[in-house]
């Protein structure tokens, strides 16, 4: 899936600097590191926002041969907000991967570092962090508010049986606000360590 893209892009678009030894170019012939650091934002953004919607498309036409040439039945609900909130949720979602990507890598100057937070904090540490929450009574609603937990919750278009696997009860577009959110945070953070380092 695009799971595969997500981070790599990010941290991809920092790591390659130092890994190349290319940052000095990059930092000295751009007229500001700020206007550097966000050609990578936009960039690994809109490239894997736009990898997302290819390869919804191409599942759609998949199932179209798949079912002999003929797509789906027509949703009734084709050209209202509660068909379309879903996918461009998932699109956002998967546009700020790269963007938390590349502010981690930018703070913690290390791929291996970028990939162990990447992986290990939305499926394993977050989760913990959020069962023991759920232990104090006071901090019961805490989980909810966790940004990757917030992610799924983004991309959950109903409520129900899929609430135990998002992590979170919060309405779609809450959990998507606190997603962009977080990932805008550690993309300043990692903006101004960027900024502020020296020339390799």
């Amino acid at each position: 899936m695009v799971g595969a893209l997500l981070f790599n892009l990010g941290w991809g678009a920092l790591a390659a600097e130092r890994r190349y030894a290319v940052a000095r170019t990059t930092l000295l012939t751009l007229p500001s590191r700020g206007l550097a650091y966000l050609a990578k934002l936009l960039v690994s953004a809109v490239a894997v926002a736009a990898v997302g919607a290819f390869t919804a498309l191409l599942a759609v036409l998949t199932v179209a041969v798949l079912n002999g040439g003929r797509l789906l039945a027509v949703p009734a609900d084709l050209l209202t907000w509660a068909f379309w909130q879903p996918c461009l949720n998932y699109l956002v979602v998967l546009a700020c991967w790269p963007v938390v990507a590349i502010g981690v890598s930018s703070l913690t100057r290390g791929r291996v570092l970028t990939a162990l937070f990447m992986i290990l904090w939305p499926l394993f540490v977050e989760r913990l962090f959020g069962a023991l929450l759920e232990l104090v009574a006071p901090l019961e609603g805490v989980r909810d508010w966790l940004p990757f937990a917030s992610s799924r919750a983004a991309m959950t278009p109903t409520r129900g049986v899929t609430d135990s696997l998002a992590g979170s009860d919060l309405p779609p577009g809450v959990g998507l606000a606190v997603f962009v959110a977080f990932a805008l945070l550690v993309a300043g953070a990692g903006a101004v360590r960027y900024v502020r380092r020296d020339v390799p």
